[in-house]
Order: structure tokens, then sequence, then C-alpha cells
């Protein structure tokens, strides 16, 4: 594949919006979340939702919270 920036992404696959997962006890792995939405929002003006949870620590789960903002993110598309 030669261009696979998330801007080319989601062009060839015609997202919509996109839902990311912040995993708060694994840094590295979230850590180039926000490059991803400036790219999608800002390039594309694509909607992006991030949410961020513990896979450690179920206590920063709040489900309500998240239902309400994934509701918010649908009413956008």
């Amino acid at each position: 594949m030669e261009n696979c920036s998330p801007a080319d992404l989601a062009r060839r696959f015609q997202v919509d919006g996109m839902v990311m997962h912040a995993n708060r006890s694994c840094k590295p792995f979230s850590i180039a979340q926000d490059d991803v939405r400036g790219e999608l929002r800002d390039g594309l003006g694509l909607p992006v939702l991030i949410l961020e949870a513990d896979v450690c620590d179920v206590r920063l789960y709040n489900e309500g919270a998240v239902r309400e903002r994934v509701a918010a993110f649908l009413e956008m598309l």
C-alpha cells in the first residue's frame, strides 16, 4: 500500500467519522491519537471521538458518560 496516512485511509474507505480508544494505562499506544485526530478533523473535516478508559482500572469507566458522548457524536454524523 503506497499511502497509509490516516487521511489517505479515510478517503480510501470513505469514512464518515472515527472513534478511538485512549488506553490510560498504555500511553505509548495512545500517544499518536491527537495527531491522527488533528489530521482527520483539520485536514478532512471529519468528526473524531476519543474515548478514554483504562484496561487495568475499571473505576475510570463511566458508562453513562460514554453513552452520552457516543450519542452526541452520532448526531454529528
